[in-house]
């Protein structure tokens, strides 16, 4: 099985980052709103790390097999993280009493550390796919990205 070499960063990028999007509480409007322009320098950015990281082939199957396991979990997580979050927005502004408001702020809680698990265990798993040299590689990709847009941490 052949993987297209954005898909492969696509599945480190989400995964390696998803940490610090587990934190961010704020939509961004730039990731809710397709851009076409974005998107290319996207894939541009995508096709310029996989050139620099030189996965092999058996590097790219065991990427797509690590996102593969985790995927569906995550998902799962995240939409049920989503409906918490906006229980909780709707309790704040509603009648509910401060028990119930702090209960629920828990399970906001608790579902943003299940995914940061998550995103950890899928990190470490392909952390060791990785060389050290493709590690550091990919590290430095991910800090200029930062700052070339810091609304994304």
């Amino acid at each position: 099985m052949l993987l297209r070499p954005g898909y492969v960063l696509s599945i480190l990028m989400v995964t390696l980052t998803g940490c610090t999007a587990v934190a961010n509480t704020k939509p961004i409007t730039s990731q809710l709103i397709p851009n076409p322009e974005g998107q290319q320098q996207l894939k541009s950015s995508k096709h310029r790390l996989m050139r620099q990281l030189n996965l092999n082939q058996v590097q790219r199957q065991q990427l797509q097999a690590i996102k593969l396991e985790y995927e569906e979990s995550i998902i799962d997580l995240r939409q049920e993280l989503s409906q918490a979050k906006q229980k909780l927005g709707d309790l704040m502004v509603g009648t509910a009493d401060r028990e119930t408001i702090h209960t629920q702020y828990q399970q906001v809680q608790l579902l943003n550390q299940q995914l940061g698990k998550l995103h950890l265990e899928s990190m470490l798993q392909m952390r060791e796919v990785m060389t050290p040299e493709q590690r550091i590689q990919f590290a430095q990709f991910m800090r200029q990205r930062r700052q070339q847009n810091p609304l994304s941490d």
